[in-house]
C-alpha cells in the first residue's frame, strides 16, 4: 500500500508541468478551484482577468501570474452593468504552480489552503469581513 501512494506521489510531480503563460496559469487556477469546488460566484457571474504579473529580478521571465475573480454586473439586473468589483485575488507561481489568496481586509497573500478555509467556515458571521456577529443582516 505505501509504495502504490509513492508512486502515486512520483507521478504527480513528474507530470506536473509549471504555467508557462498567463493562460496556463489562469486554467492552472480555475481546474484547481473547481476540484476543490471552491469557485467563487455571484447570480450574475464572475469575469477572470490578468493583472500585473511579477518578473524575475533580472529577468524577462515571469515569476507570479495575478487574477482577480470580478462579479458581472448584466444589463438590466441588480448592480451597474459598468463596473466590475474584485470578488477576489489570487496569484500562481510559475515555477510550482503554488497558489495564493490575497487576504482581505489585511492584504496580505496567504496560502491556498487558508482560501479554502475561510470559505467553508464562512457560516461562522465573525469570519466575514471581520464584521461582529450582531452587525450583520440576515
Amino acid at each position: 500500500m505505501h509504495a502504490s501512494i509513492c508512486c502515486l506521489t512520483l507521478m504527480a510531480m513528474i507530470c506536473f508541468v509549471p504555467p508557462e503563460s498567463g493562460e496556463e496559469a489562469l486554467q492552472l487556477l480555475i481546474d484547481r478551484l473547481e476540484a476543490d469546488d471552491a469557485v467563487p460566484s455571484c447570480p450574475g457571474g464572475v469575469s477572470w482577468s490578468q493583472e500585473q504579473s511579477a518578473a524575475f529580478p533580472d529577468s524577462s521571465l515571469i515569476a507570479v501570474y495575478q487574477f482577480a475573480v470580478r462579479e458581472v454586473h448584466p444589463e438590466g439586473g441588480p448592480g451597474d452593468p459598468l463596473t466590475a468589483p474584485v470578488l477576489e485575488r489570487f496569484r500562481v507561481y510559475a515555477g510550482t504552480g503554488e497558489i495564493e489568496w490575497l487576504a482581505m481586509p489585511e492584504g496580505v497573500w496567504v496560502p491556498y489552503g487558508e482560501y479554502l478555509t475561510m470559505i467553508t467556515a464562512s457560516d461562522d458571521p465573525e469570519l466575514l469581513i471581520g464584521i461582529p456577529e450582531g452587525e450583520i443582516d440576515g
